[in-house]
């Protein structure tokens, strides 16, 4: 098992997601969305498109029946490509934090995904008031002081495996 304090790939959000029973619908680039079809699940997503370099950051989609909820650490905005995906289905709810949780050096996005997802869909899966959710989730976290944040994911990790 790679340590918490390394970088993820594709295939070890994929190996890690299964481990934690996360139900996982893909890990892609953000311009591999045009065919797909949207279903209920977990995408984790990079944001570099998957013809260019080794990837850059990834962020997360759940998508239930009523709502898409996307999660970037870095706080940032849903991408184009995805919120068209997203749009397939006309009548989602759409929710997404606006909070930096990840400071601009840590390298471990991987890990808020994977951590995001099964907070999401493991330890709350019979919760169904996301927003709630999105709020507890992101108070596990400090807003202050962001480089602490990568010492309270590695302890959640941590909690997680052992």
């Amino acid at each position: 098992m790679k340590t918490e304090q390394e970088l993820l790939s594709n295939l070890d959000i994929e190996y890690y997601c299964q481990l934690l029973n996360i139900p996982l619908i893909g890990v892609l680039s953000k311009n591999l969305f045009n065919n797909m079809k949207l279903q209920s699940g977990c995408y984790i997503l990079n944001l570099q498109d998957s013809d260019v370099g080794g990837g850059t950051h990834w962020t997360t989609l759940i998508i239930t029946n009523t709502y898409a909820i996307y999660y970037d650490s870095f706080g940032g905005y849903i991408p184009t490509p995805i919120l068209a995906f997203i749009k397939q289905n006309k009548s989602l709810k759409i929710i997404y934090s606006i909070d930096q949780i990840q400071y601009l050096d840590s390298i471990f996005c991987g890990w808020f995904c994977v951590y995001f997802c099964f907070f999401f869909t493991v330890l709350h899966k019979k919760c169904s008031n996301y927003k709630y959710l999105l709020n507890k989730h992101n108070s596990i976290f400090s807003l202050d002081n962001r480089h602490l944040n990568d010492r309270i994911l590695r302890n959640l990790i941590k909690g997680i495996f052992q």
